[in-house]
């Protein structure tokens, strides 16, 4: 069907886009706290509707029939989705504070204000309120906050507290967690030997072979280790010459630098592709090999210290000058580690049951520890650069095993244990803030701009939610200094009482919500393409 442009201009355009934008707010934002609402997602095919809560799942499934409406709601989306991705968590209350930002913000403009002047005045405010927000936040202080924090985010269950307050305990605050299926109805917590940091594919998405997850996961993987950048063919192809992959192949390379845009990540990007499509050259051999590349994690001397410890942690040797080693000359046999699964996102690897000689992990391991002993006591940099090498090589990797009565329950349970360990995991790393939109309620009072509405309309849907009034539980709040909390309709201290989100959440939200209503503010016109049917609806 012939393709067209659909070209609309000034306030037709951005109403239009706004109203894909209010679309996806509205139907979301009745999922906000402990008594929000759920939302039923059917797709076509033979699975049964789902029942959700989740304003990210529940946003991922919203489109619209008319084009350009369709353009606000994927604006929408893709921020919320970012929100996700950094902080996993905060779709629903991104969606909301960008609704009300815009909504407050295209009424100045329609009045004849200058948009790029709103933009930097919000720009400013914003941070302002990232300031204060720093200092309200504190740091997790034992594994009963990640139980709070890890509860509220799983819609008050607390057998999900209480799960990731076990994990915390077992493999520490910034290990790997994993959600698996199980046939019990209880969940269950397990931890294994593992490595986890903070570097994935990034933007190759390529290397996806779990399209519902998002992640390339494989098992029985060779690992390369390379302390060196890999940029170009000449770089890689002939280690992967004398490696001479196959179908049955599965290989991780984590290197020094591995830039996505450049022809070392592309070579492994398209035999992956060759891979996961099945195809075959004329004599019917099979083409490509499974494959993911990640950059290591730190930066400068501790990066290559981490590489040679993962070499270490997985079995293999680090090919880099310090151990004569060039990634051209080197033997796969001798080098490749291996692993029994690992598991790549966009920002983080998990790499479980390492083929590591155990006497050698733990010569790293005490060799790490010594350096650390003799650190001068005020030396609080090098030791926490020390500290992040022992968390990826011996903190281990914690697996949540959980199940339903039925397929649905099972679904959106683990939907539930994803939200909390994203979470829990977000508050390990920039701390916790009181809940229920105590926090956004105290940002609003430093706000100049659009910003005080859109930070009162979090605690406001939390209240309209619980079936309150959002007026008078503003005013309670004003008078007493505390917070709602919707599950007991009780105003308490939230933080006293358990009711936490993550800092990092609040800040992202704010940050990509600012972020989205400065480009939609200095939109003038919208050029979309679509089917010629669909211009005519």
């Amino acid at each position: 069907m012939r393709k067209i442009k659909i070209i609309k201009q000034g306030r037709e355009a951005r109403r239009l886009l706004k109203e894909g934008i209010d679309l996806v707010a509205d139907v979301i934002k009745t999922t906000l706290g402990p008594k929000g609402r759920n939302v039923i997602v059917e797709r076509l095919g033979p699975l049964p509707p789902r029942s959700m809560n989740d304003g990210y799942y529940i946003a991922d499934h919203i489109e619209h029939k008319d084009p350009v409406i369709n353009a606000g709601v994927a604006m929408l989306k893709e921020v919320c989705k970012k929100t996700n991705d950094v902080a996993g968590d905060g779709t629903t209350s991104t969606a909301i504070l960008a609704q009300v930002l815009i909504d407050r913000e295209l009424r100045e403009v329609e009045k004849g204000k200058n948009p790029i002047d709103i933009k930097l005045a919000l720009e400013r405010d914003l941070e302002k309120l990232l300031q204060e927000l720093s200092r309200l936040s504190q740091p997790v202080a034992d594994s009963n906050d990640i139980r709070r924090v890890a509860t509220i985010a799983g819609n008050n269950d607390e057998s999900i507290g209480d799960a990731l307050a076990e994990i915390y305990e077992k493999v520490g605050k910034n290990a790997s967690i994993l959600v698996e299926k199980s046939n019990e109805s209880a969940i269950r917590v397990e931890a294994i030997k593992g490595i986890y940091f903070n570097k994935g594919f990034g933007d190759a998405r390529v290397f996806v072979n779990n399209s519902a997850r998002m992640t390339a996961e494989h098992r029985d993987i060779k690992i390369l280790i390379v302390d060196e950048k890999v940029e170009y063919a000449d770089d890689i192809v002939p280690f992967l010459e004398k490696l001479n992959p196959d179908r049955g192949t599965r290989l991780l390379v984590i290197a020094n630098e591995m830039p996505i845009s450049l022809d070392a990540m592309n070579i492994l990007g398209h035999n992956n592709a060759l891979a996961l499509r099945g195809e075959r050259d004329k004599e019917g051999n099979d083409l490509g090999f499974f494959c993911v590349g990640v950059e290591a994690p730190e930066f400068g001397p501790t990066r290559a210290e981490i590489l040679e410890d993962l070499a270490v942690a997985t079995g293999g040797i680090c090919v880099s000058k310090q151990n004569g080693l060039t990634l051209k000359d080197a033997d796969p046999k001798k080098v490749l580690g291996r692993a029994e699964k690992v598991i790549v996102t966009s920002n983080t690897t998990t790499i479980i049951g390492g083929n590591a000689n155990q006497a050698r992990l733990e010569r790293q391991i005490e060799m790490i520890k010594g350096e650390m002993a003799q650190l001068h006591v005020n030396a609080k940099i090098t030791r926490e650069k020390y500290e992040g090498r022992l968390q990826v090589i011996s903190a281990g990797v914690g697996i949540i095993h959980a199940g339903g009565a039925t397929e649905m329950e099972n679904k959106e349970r683990h939907l539930r244990l994803e939200d909390a360990v994203l979470a829990a995991r977000a508050a390990g790393e920039e701390g916790i803030s009181a809940g229920g939109g105590f926090t956004y309620w105290r940002l609003a009072k430093l706000a100049k701009t659009a910003l005080r509405e859109a930070c009162l309309a979090i605690p406001e849907q939390v209240a309209e939610n619980a079936g309150k009034n959002s007026t008078v539980i503003l005013q309670e709040m004003e008078n007493t200094n505390l917070g709602y909390n919707a599950l007991t309709d009780k105003f308490e201290d939230l933080k006293e009482t358990g009711v936490l989100d993550s800092t990092k959440v609040i800040r992202v939200a704010l940050q990509n919500a600012v972020s989205l209503t400065g480009l939609f503010l200095t939109t003038s016109a919208a050029v979309i393409e679509a089917e010629e049917s669909e211009a005519q609806v």
